[in-house]
């Protein structure tokens, strides 16, 4: 996302470089589109498998039709994939080859001046590449944060203010941390440690968002808790920041949707069908987005008069 700064967005930028060990930077995908990185945005990443896929797939009607159905996240088509092939697609493989472009040398830079924070969902290694290449010592997560020692662990290293780079996400250089299907991410938005670590930071720091569209649904609860407490200041700056005001909701209705999925496949019936309201009164709210809560309800074996 291409966003415009005014000269008082520089200022303020400028200001809240000032102390640089209260500042956390969330590095989104945009930091790594530009060359010589050149990666796809997940848009494009998506059309291109699904290129790719239609030319494979001219047989098998009834896969190539549940593609041509996935109009929005690319966890949704990867999931189909992820599952078709029995767990032996990885499309982001490539990420790890990569080549570190001016964002990630200018992030290093401002880690060198005293930015001690980083918080990024992108697969890539490019700022680690960067940060050994200059000899910038860091701790790094990459998985998620399931048990309370390793989210201590991470809790620590921030406050610590040792140079951390968090990737909830997971990264390239060690597969089995990445989160890119619809079951690992309903696993991460369940984590209940992410939300704290999250809402830590965000409480904590002054944040400065880098090439990110704020379109992630495990960190939508934590935006909400904010906005809550701070009476709605922050969704403007985040609705202004991240665009249109119906994707930040469509993100949290989705998140609740997430959650309401881990409840009902672990047995949680009442739980799930909780959630699941509240997703509904999001998407009736926006008007738009009920085509996957839909389908998830289907999964779930719930009907939506149990909704209404």
């Amino acid at each position: 996302m291409r966003n415009a700064l005014s000269s008082l967005d520089i200022d303020n930028v400028k200001r809240l470089l000032h102390n640089k060990k209260e500042v956390c930077i969330f590095v989104g995908a945009g930091a790594s589109i530009m060359h010589p990185s050149c990666l796809p945005s997940f848009q494009e990443l998506n059309n291109m498998l699904l290129s790719c896929l239609y030319q494979c797939l001219s047989t098998r009607e009834k896969f190539k039709a549940s593609l041509e159905r996935i109009h929005t996240k690319p966890e949704q088509l990867l999931q189909i994939i992820w599952d078709y092939t029995n767990g032996n697609f990885n499309p982001v493989e490539c990420f790890q080859y990569t080549i570190p472009n001016k964002n990630h040398y200018l992030l290093a830079e401002l880690i060198n001046q005293g930015i001690n924070c980083i918080v990024t969902p992108n697969f890539d290694p490019c700022l680690e590449k960067v940060l050994e290449k200059r000899h910038i010592d860091f701790e790094f997560f990459d998985k998620i944060q399931s048990e309370s020692k390793e989210a201590e662990d991470l809790i620590q290293s921030i406050k610590g203010k040792k140079v951390t780079i968090w990737k909830p996400h997971g990264g390239c250089r060690e597969m089995q941390t990445l989160c890119y299907t619809r079951t690992k991410v309903a696993k991460l938005c369940n984590s209940q440690y992410l939300r704290e670590i999250f809402s830590y930071i965000i409480q904590n720091y002054n944040m400065l968002f880098l090439g990110y569209s704020g379109y992630d649904d495990d960190f939508s609860l934590s935006y909400m808790k904010i906005f809550q407490i701070l009476k709605g200041r922050l969704y403007g700056m985040l609705a202004l920041e991240f665009g249109k005001k119906s994707q930040c909701m469509q993100s949290i209705a989705r998140t609740y949707t997430y959650l309401a999925i881990a409840d009902a496949k672990h047995g949680k019936r009442e739980t799930a069908i909780q959630k699941f309201r509240k997703s509904y009164e999001i998407h009736k709210q926006i008007g738009e987005g009920l085509g996957y809560f839909y389908t998830a309800l289907e999964e779930c074996e719930i009907d939506i008069s149990q909704i209404h």
